[in-house]
């Protein structure tokens, strides 16, 4: 009987797993710091697919089933929040309390538990689960936000780019007069904060723009563009622009190469 419930119970985590990697993978960028969020993710899924690796490591650590659990629910929320309008970022520290919060009944095993003990400790921990998110939120996917495509170019008209470049010299940035960074993303439930363009040469940040979101979102996404004028003295090197949400997630990044 044990044996089946665990089955059960196993599948469940796969399938939610194997459901949420697709999402996550759509907004992590590749390669950045929020691709270890990613790995950890499909770790997991690979975990409960194996049926001897699964049932190895629960019958050591069963302990290991809880830690799924509360994994796979605390993923799953921080899909959930942004779809109902709340801001990604927010929705970090709001999905580590309410995951805990869940876990109550986990806390109550054990002589001498009561219900408002374990609220307690659970809210306790939710509380420190949420901080340490808020605090790794750089090193976590913006999911459900998804950056669609990115370019940099000559201008853009009408909300689409012109003369798209992966590189250039250093007169042709100068005949252009300039950079533009062109970029979409796709929010399911709508853009509900803002974002920024950050400008980095050779690594150095160089601008940070807020972005100005052009209307309802298209079949490709958001569209958003910044331009920069200024390009130095020396405009020869390797150019970045990451988009960030208001408190610092990835969402997307493009990279020119100038060449002298």
């Amino acid at each position: 009987m044990w044996r089946g419930l665990d089955y059960t119970v196993q599948t469940l985590f796969h399938r939610l797993l194997v459901f949420l990697l697709p999402i996550y993978y759509g907004s992590t960028t590749l390669p950045s710091a929020n691709v270890g969020s990613l790995l950890f993710r499909l770790a997991a899924a690979i975990l409960t697919t194996i049926d001897p690796w699964y049932r190895a490591i629960l019958t050591g650590y069963r302990r290991v089933e809880t830690l799924l659990f509360g994994f796979g629910l605390l993923a799953s929320l921080n899909v959930g929040f942004p779809l109902v309008g709340v801001q990604t970022t927010w929705a970090l520290p709001l999905t580590g309390i309410l995951s805990l919060v869940v876990l109550t009944p986990m806390l109550l095993r054990g002589p001498k538990r009561s219900w408002p003990s374990a609220l307690l400790r659970a809210g306790l921990w939710g509380v420190v689960a949420g901080l340490l998110l808020w605090l790794l939120r750089a090193y976590i996917p913006p999911a459900p936000m998804q950056w669609t495509r990115g370019t940099f170019a000559r201008s853009v008209s009408l909300l689409e780019p012109q003369e798209t470049v992966a590189s250039l010299s250093v007169s042709e940035a100068r005949a252009w007069g300039g950079l533009t960074a062109f970029t979409a993303i796709a929010a399911p439930a709508g853009l509900h904060e803002p974002v920024y363009h950050v400008w980095r040469k050779d690594g150095t940040i160089v601008a940070k723009v807020p972005l100005a979101l052009m209307g309802v979102e298209h079949p490709g996404g958001f569209r958003t563009f910044s331009r920069k004028t200024g390009l130095g003295v020396n405009p020869a090197g390797s150019w970045t622009v990451d988009v960030l949400t208001s408190y610092g997630q990835l969402i997307g990044r493009i990279r020119l190469t100038v060449m002298p």
